[in-house]
């Protein structure tokens, strides 16, 4: 932690020496701030106004400077006791709260949380958030209460990024020909979104008090080294689910400078007579490209932004990634989102990552590294000392069938968030930038303890939550309630098979770690025969059950049953996609091909093939 300094001084000194040489405009080279926080990397500033800019690390700072301002009817003031920096994994966080005081009554209304986040590899995210005071939150179970729009209240609140650009011949116009967006047809889906340049003709026209500002469209735009994103206004639910209210959003602005452009976001305060709710901004600043249609198209990365969308399909917080709330979780509501616990944007950005490095691409763009790094400091948190992950909304259809309430162990989800933190400890555990490692001695181990408290817990799950099958295999069931007793639950074929792949993994990470500790003379060495054996017996079972997994028709049953049949839907292609991550890992630890998972990979295979479905 360092240590926070209020220097108070400096801006009456500020407003005399205003007095005595008059106003002089801003631009990206005049400052009147004093610095509130004393860092070598980011450091905030109050200016004469009652504002706040921050200044940010190394070469950023030249070319981005972001501000807050708001109206003179109501005052901004830095919570000094409570402002943080902390060193998490491959970043920096620094957590600024802010107090807004309406100046005529001297009454606190709101509270502003801004965080921003220094990657190792140089770029900044930022994230806004903005809710009544504390004295104003609602203490009620909003998870029965009808939910209807709040109202808003504009308090003058402005979060602007001014943004210095090389001068070229057209000094007249602004600069929007490295705008890109993602459009929806009629809806809101990663299916049939695409990637859209904004012209001229996609902003409002310029706002009437002044000419040199445009209207953005109501989403987020990619630059050459940015990502603005839209505001977004929610509703606060019960089990950490939120809800867009798009026709509160507002629009965000492009303003033309004399050395740059000014992007501007608009905070309004929300309000509810029956619910909790908040107003959010979040964005990436890079020197680093963002955009992947900087230079030139890089189509993998294009769809991998696309694909994961962070702006209307998905959502992202300071606590991670909100997918849309299925019909059967309870609370729901249309536009809402739930936290998933699974960090699937980040594990497959840092796949798409090593792909590309193994076709011997050089990745320049940094934004699926950013969010890769992001997911992982979100993940680590959220997992337990039991050692897995909780999905906190309540499923209907599990409460119906097994009794299972809200807060439940949801297995591939839990198995999915400690694949990402193998891939990512994998990935990161020996690179480095110019000779500076990316992880130091005590993340790695953070990462490999994360992983070995998921193992440990897989094991103490089989030996009390599977189905035995006739040769002593192990049928992990799908969920589990860690507090309240339930009936026994179905077990699908893709959970299933993914556990197995995980301990795999683990074992073959575990070699790889323990024969480096051997060659070095060193005793931290774990041993990989619980996680080997538990692999075995999840083999085992799987051809125990053997063809009954097949249908008639050559497709997969998704789940065997608690009372021994086998049924469900199974999905496209995601059962068969695990089958083969299986079929691989299994040749590799025990040097032979697997004849029955080769099988069902097959029979997959021609279903998919006789019902005109891709494979891929």
């Amino acid at each position: 932690m360092k240590n926070i300094n209020l220097y108070k001084h400096c801006g009456i000194i500020i407003i005399w020496i205003l007095l005595l040489v008059g106003f002089i405009p801003y631009n990206f080279h005049t400052s009147f701030a004093s610095s509130l926080t004393q860092d070598k990397a980011l450091s905030i500033h109050e200016n004469a106004k009652g504002g706040f800019t921050w200044s940010l690390p190394d070469e950023l700072s030249d070319l981005f400077t972001p501000m807050l301002t708001i109206h003179p009817n109501y005052s901004l003031e830095l919570d000094t006791d409570k402002v943080s920096i902390k060193d998490d994994l491959m970043m920096t966080s620094y957590h600024y709260p802010i107090v807004i005081t309406e100046k005529l009554s001297e009454i606190p209304i709101a509270l502003l949380d801004i965080q921003f986040r220094h990657f190792i590899n140089g770029d900044v995210s930022y994230h806004v958030s903005l809710s009544l005071s504390s004295e104003d939150v609602l203490q009620m179970n909003s998870g029965v209460l009808p939910i209807t729009p709040p109202s808003t209240r504009d308090l003058g609140l402005t979060w602007a990024i001014m943004e210095s650009l090389a001068q070229t011949e057209d000094s007249h116009s602004i600069k929007i020909d490295d705008l890109f967006q993602i459009t929806y047809t009629d809806a809101i889906n990663n299916t049939t979104s695409q990637w859209a340049s904004i012209q001229s003709n996609d902003f409002s026209q310029p706002m009437a008090t002044r000419s040199d500002t445009f209207v953005l469209p109501k989403t987020t735009v990619f630059s050459n080294n940015m990502r603005f994103g839209m505001v977004d206004v929610y509703t606060l639910l019960d089990a950490n689910v939120i809800v867009e209210n798009l026709e509160l959003s507002p629009t965000t602005s492009l303003t033309k400078l004399t050395e740059g452009r000014k992007w501007t976001a608009k905070l309004p305060l929300p309000k509810s007579d029956t619910h909790q709710t908040l107003t959010e901004h979040w964005g990436i600043i890079s020197l680093n490209r963002l955009s992947p249609f900087t230079q030139s198209q890089d189509p993998i990365i294009a769809e991998d932004i696309r694909i994961a969308d962070l702006n209307r399909f998905r959502k992202l917080r300071t606590d991670g990634i909100y997918y849309e709330v299925p019909s059967s979780y309870v609370p729901y509501a249309p536009r809402a989102y739930w936290r998933v616990p699974a960090e699937h944007i980040g594990q497959r950005f840092i796949s798409s990552i090593q792909n590309q490095e193994k076709r011997g691409q050089q990745v320049l763009n940094s934004y699926l590294e950013t969010l890769s790094i992001m997911s992982l400091n979100h993940s680590l948190p959220q997992q337990n000392n039991e050692g897995f992950w909780i999905t906190e909304p309540k499923s209907r259809w599990l409460y119906d069938d097994y009794g299972i309430e809200a807060g439940f162990y949801d297995t591939r989800f839990s198995t999915d968030a400690a694949l990402f933190i193998m891939d990512m400890y994998r990935y990161y555990k020996d690179k480095n930038k110019e000779g500076i490692p990316y992880m130091s001695p005590d993340e790695s181990s953070r990462l490999m303890v994360s992983q070995k408290k998921y193992a440990d817990f897989l094991i103490w799950y089989g030996d009390r939550y599977s189905f035995v099958t006739k040769n002593g295999g192990l049928l992990l069931q799908d969920y589990f309630h860690p507090t309240v007793a339930h009936a026994p639950t179905h077990v699908s074929l893709n959970h299933l098979v993914t556990e197995m792949n995980f301990l795999l993994s683990y074992s073959l990470l575990l070699d790889s770690l323990n024969y480096r500790h051997l060659k070095t003379d060193s005793s931290e060495t774990i041993q990989k025969y619980p996680y080997l054996e538990l692999a075995s017996k999840i083999r085992t079972a799987v051809h125990d059950t053997g063809t009954h997994w097949i249908k008639d028709n050559h497709d997969l049953w998704y789940a065997y049953m608690p009372d021994g049949s086998y049924g469900l839907q199974d999905y496209p292609r995601l059962t068969r996609n695990d089958l083969i991550i299986s079929f691989h890992l299994l040749e590799t630890v025990f040097g032979e091909k697997d004849p029955l998972f080769q099988m069902l990979i097959q029979s997959k295979d021609n279903y998919l093939t006789q019902t005109n479905q891709p494979l891929w």
